[in-house]
């Protein structure tokens, strides 16, 4: 995952130093609230403008939806974006933190 995958999805499209700190702050609010079930996403490393990070799917989703809801918190303002004609509400930064992190915990089970 770099910052395009923040930059291709919102509008205006951030520089690539903001869309990555949009993207740090994502994971670190989704660690958050996972470390109590003892799991953490991988952070962003590298040199800014280029920093990459390893994630499947899923995690890039959840990281991307919280990203955009603190971009539009930290850098636009509160707004309800459209896109293509399409409008949306922005979730808090801390609503869709805590719904991605439960998305993304692992459930142990059990067989007995």
């Amino acid at each position: 995952m770099t910052y395009t995958d923040l930059s291709t999805t919102v509008t205006p499209t951030p520089s690539a130093a903001v869309a990555e700190a949009c993207m740090v702050k994502a994971i670190r609010e989704i660690n958050l609230r996972l470390k109590r079930f003892n799991q953490e996403l991988p952070q962003l490393t590298g040199v800014s403008g280029s920093m990459t990070v390893n994630l499947d799917d899923a995690e890039i989703g959840a990281v991307i939806r919280v990203a955009t809801s603190i971009y539009y918190r930290d850098y636009i303002s509160p707004i309800n974006p459209s896109v293509g004609g399409v409008s949306f509400s922005v979730q808090r930064v801390d609503d869709a933190a805590e719904e991605m992190a439960a998305q993304l915990k692992e459930i142990d089970v059990s067989r007995g």
